[in-house]
Order: C-alpha cells, then structure tokens, then sequence
C-alpha cells in the first residue's frame, strides 16, 4: 500500500522541525505578557525565554537591548500563536529585534497532528497539569501586572511562574508535535 502524501504545509513543518531538532540548543521558546489583546492600544510587559534550557526574562521598562540578549543564539522561534500576537508586541518593543528565520507556531504546528484550541486547552487534552497555576489565563496576567505597578511584587513572582507555566506547556506540545510526526 502506497504511503498517504502530506500536505506542503505538514512538509514544510517537518523541515523546520528537523532543523530545530538538529540543534536544540537554539530552539527559543518564546511566550508574551501584554496589558490587554490589541497590538495598538496594548503594549508587553513581560516577555518570558526558554533557550538551552535557560530562563530569561525582560520586562517592561528594560532596555530594548535585553530583548536582544534573550533571543541571543536563538536560531528557531517556538511560540504558541506567535505569528498573529507575540512577534507583533516584540516589535513593538524592538522594531529592528533580530528574530530566528525559523517560526514554528504551535497553534498551527498542533494543527496538523489533530490538536485544536487556545494552549491551555491543548494542554488539558493532553493531559498536563499547571498545579497551583490552574485556572490562570491571559487576563490574570494582565491583572497580575497592575498589581505589580501598584507595589505588590509578590505578583510578579506570580506572573513570572505563569509565563514559565505558559513556555513548559508549549514545550510539551512541541515534544508532543514532534513523538506524532515521527520525526
């Protein structure tokens, strides 16, 4: 029986998957913190890395130049609907921010091995778990921020632990996107 032929663009994410898995220590998770959605009225405030198994951070009111150092070595992005949201508000951030001519979008990524849904969704089919961190989405965060800009800097602890849950789960549906395709 004669193989089933893939689509161009399950082919072309098992080329950037195979390049990304040639050199993982370049493979840069990447997940944004924003004071709302609109890339026009909202700016970031916190931008969360995970890059040879290093966390990195900027924050709001760091030098655009700290973005550039996260992204340092970077050679393949990974992010969960970064190609409409994350590398907007990175932009906004940076305009000229050199990113990885590699973008692998889980959102689309996970698509194409049958998941469907916003991240948290995703995670819960596949069965991973966000502890303490349950129920927290974007507008928590959101909300997390404020409370940091009024003094309350147990909620950046907070916000940071939800950006770092955010980046382990897109790390687990990229493992996962990859164990499906076989590659």
């Amino acid at each position: 029986m004669a193989k089933p032929r893939c689509s161009p663009a399950r082919r072309a994410l098992a080329r950037k998957l195979t390049r990304a898995l040639s050199d993982p220590a370049g493979v840069a998770v990447l997940d944004v913190e924003t004071t709302g959605l609109s890339q026009h009225s909202h700016r970031p405030t916190l931008v969360g890395v995970v890059l040879d198994g290093e966390a990195r951070c900027w924050l709001a009111g760091d030098p655009p130049s700290r973005l550039a150092e996260c992204l340092s070595g970077a050679r393949t992005l990974v992010t969960f609907n970064g190609t409409r949201f994350d590398v907007g508000f990175l932009r906004k951030i940076d305009p000229d921010v050199l990113l990885p001519a590699d973008h692998i979008d889980l959102r689309y990524a996970a698509k194409q091995v049958g998941l469907t849904g916003g991240q948290k969704a995703i995670e819960v089919a596949l069965g991973l778990g966000r502890g303490d961190l349950h129920g927290l989405d974007g507008s928590a965060a959101v909300s997390l921020w404020h409370q940091y800009a009024r003094g309350d800097r147990s909620a950046l602890r907070r916000l940071i632990e939800y950006n770092r849950a955010d980046l382990d789960g897109m790390r687990a549906i990229l493992d996962h996107v990859v164990a499906e395709l076989d590659i």
